[in-house]
């Protein structure tokens, strides 16, 4: 049976979002992440695993049109860590033998919203999605997070929630935009305040990093990042290529 994704239940009150962190970089902020260590844990991840050490993976951008019928998830190291399998209404995540381990859709009528859903329940009497999704051999799935991107003035913020029961969400990450010359975002703890990735573009390529603290919910971290990368709009390109000043010109 899964348990929530975070220690939600004996560990007191939520601290807040940012803690006592200074404005800075993602990567000061994050400082070295081999030294801290995320509150996820075995058995209630998206895979059933924590990171245990710091990884970065690289994932395709723009990963939703790739045109392609399958990808690879690489480690830093060029291995294979997941595999990723297209379907008309998303793509499901499985291991490098083919074991699945979630789907992730993106919403069709709101666009600023993504779902994953798991093979197994997140809860103890939730049952199978009652919108009927299911995979492509057509075993129904469970709703285990919404994924959203809330506009907060010119930076937007993107959460993952973790359902707890059929209608209570419990926020587990944010992910916050870092005002440099490249994007840049700290995946934040909700529960412990600390940042435990970064995701980072590398302008003209053709991927995006994701660093990885231990102690983590790797593919949940993935599933977040394409989600963010996937909901960068045009005013926030404009914002990130050419500053405050010219996007209110182009704007209007």
């Amino acid at each position: 049976m899964r348990r929530y994704l975070y220690r939600t239940t004996d560990s007191g009150p939520l601290k807040p979002l940012m803690g006592n962190a200074p404005p800075c970089t993602a990567r000061e902020r994050a400082g070295d992440l081999s030294k801290v260590v995320g509150s996820a844990f075995e058995g209630a991840t998206t895979d059933g695993s924590v990171t245990q050490r710091v990884d970065t993976f690289l994932i395709k951008k723009k990963f939703f049109v790739s045109q392609r019928s399958h990808l690879d998830i690489r480690n830093a190291r060029n291995e294979i860590c997941y595999k990723s399998v297209f379907e008309p209404d998303g793509v499901i995540f499985t291991d490098k033998s083919g074991i699945k381990f979630c789907k992730l859709v993106k919403n069709s009528e709101l666009a600023a919203v993504f779902y994953v859903y798991t093979y197994c329940p997140n809860f103890s009497d939730q049952q199978p999605e009652d919108w009927q999704v299911k995979d492509n051999n057509g075993t129904p799935l469970y709703r285990w997070a919404v994924i959203q991107q809330e506009m907060c003035g010119v930076t937007p913020k993107t959460k993952l929630s973790v359902y707890v029961s059929h209608d209570v969400l419990r926020p587990a990450l944010i992910a916050e935009l870092e005002w440099t010359l490249a994007l840049k975002l700290c995946m934040i703890e909700v529960e412990t305040g600390q940042v435990v990735g970064c995701m980072d573009d590398f302008g003209d390529s053709t991927v995006v990093s994701l660093t990885v603290a231990p102690g983590c919910d790797a593919l949940g971290m993935i599933c977040l990042a394409i989600a963010i990368d996937d909901l960068r709009d045009e005013k926030l390109t404009i914002l990130l290529e050419g500053g405050a000043a010219s996007s209110q010109k182009r704007i209007k």
